[in-house]
């Protein structure tokens, strides 16, 4: 997961225009972590919704698609270009309790739940 000043969160970020979801996280590793990253499996995409009073005091509301995988890194690359961005690893009990999002949650009980699954 990256901490950064609003929270922890999954690796990841907004798609660009006519960016496909794995190549939008591939450069999102390397902008948030500096890291290569291997994306094994699609486990799910959802949608959240939320206030953006959650950052700011304001009435609007949003609504955000995700595309979660299971990925692993590979090697350092490049310095992260985001600073504020702390990479760590945690374990699945502190993921769960510390993501900000849902979404974020629930892709990490699915990644998990796929491990537990028998062969």
């Amino acid at each position: 997961v990256v901490e950064n000043p609003k929270g922890y969160f999954l690796v990841g970020g907004g798609i660009d225009e006519g960016e496909e979801p794995m190549r939008a996280l591939a450069r999102e590793a390397l902008e948030e972590i500096g890291m290569g990253i291997e994306i094994l499996e699609k486990i799910g995409h959802a949608i959240d919704h939320g206030s953006a009073n959650m950052y700011r005091e304001t009435d609007q509301y949003w609504s955000k698609e995700g595309h979660y995988f299971r990925a692993r890194t590979i090697e350092f690359v490049q310095d992260p270009i985001e600073l504020d961005h702390e990479f760590k690893w945690l374990t699945k009990e502190d993921a769960v309790e510390k993501l900000f999002y849902e979404a974020h949650r629930w892709a990490v009980e699915q990644c998990f739940n796929q491990d537990e699954s028998p062969a």
